[in-house]
C-alpha cells in the first residue's frame, strides 16, 4: 500500500509538471530523441511488467513494425504512457488485458492503450482530463494523470480522448502531428 506522504508528494509534482507545461511549454524547445515508438513503448512496457505480472495482468505490445519515429520529447511521451499504462494497470482485474497499438494515420501517429477493465463511469468521461478529475472507486489517483497527459498531447499539437463503453474496458487514444508535418513546437534534435 502506498503511504499517505508519498502520494502528497507525487501529486505534488504531477502539479508543478502540469504547470510547468501550461506556462510556455516549458519554456524551451521539446528534445527529439531519433528511437522509434516501438521502442519506447517497448520500454515501457518492460518497466511495467513486474506490477502487471503481479497483479495478473497481461501486458501487449501492438506497436506497427514500420512506425515512423513520432516528433515528441520523448521523456514527456514516456510519461503520458507510463501515466496510461499504469492507469490500465491499476483498474483492470487479474486475468485481464492491457494491449498498447500505435499505427500511422494520414496526418497523425494514433497510440492507444486499451485494458479489459470496468470502463470509464459515465458521470466522470466530462471532466476525465481535467485537473483533479477522480472517480469514486477505490482504486483511484490523485486526479493529476490524465490531466497531465492532455497538457503533453495538446502542447505538441496534437490530443487525448477516452473510447469506452461500460463493462467493456476503456481505450485511452493520443494523436501527435505525423513525422512529416511541419511540427507544432521547435524541436532539438538529440542522439
Amino acid at each position: 500500500m502506498t503511504s499517505r506522504p508519498l502520494l502528497l508528494t507525487t501529486a505534488i509534482e504531477a502539479v508543478v509538471r502540469a504547470g510547468k507545461l501550461q506556462m510556455a511549454q516549458f519554456g524551451r524547445d521539446f528534445h527529439i530523441d531519433k528511437k522509434g515508438t516501438i521502442d519506447l513503448v517497448t520500454e515501457v512496457l518492460r518497466l511495467a511488467a513486474p506490477r502487471a505480472s503481479s497483479e495478473g495482468i497481461e501486458l501487449i505490445n501492438d506497436v506497427a513494425r514500420n512506425l515512423p519515429h513520432a516528433r515528441a520529447d520523448r521523456d514527456l511521451l514516456s510519461r503520458v504512457l507510463d501515466n496510461l499504462v499504469g492507469n490500465a494497470i491499476k483498474f483492470t482485474p487479474a486475468g485481464g488485458r492491457v494491449r498498447v497499438g500505435a499505427r500511422s494515420e494520414a496526418d497523425s501517429l494514433r497510440v492507444c492503450v486499451r485494458d479489459t477493465g470496468a470502463g470509464v463511469p459515465e458521470e466522470l468521461r466530462p471532466r476525465l482530463f481535467q485537473k483533479f478529475a477522480a472517480g469514486t472507486q477505490k482504486e483511484r489517483g490523485s486526479g493529476l494523470g490524465l490531466a497531465f497527459c492532455r497538457l503533453v498531447a495538446e502542447a505538441h499539437g496534437g490530443g487525448i480522448w477516452l473510447e469506452s463503453e461500460p463493462n467493456t474496458g476503456a481505450a485511452f487514444v493520443f494523436s501527435l502531428p505525423h513525422p512529416s508535418a511541419p511540427s507544432a513546437r521547435p524541436v532539438s534534435d538529440t542522439a
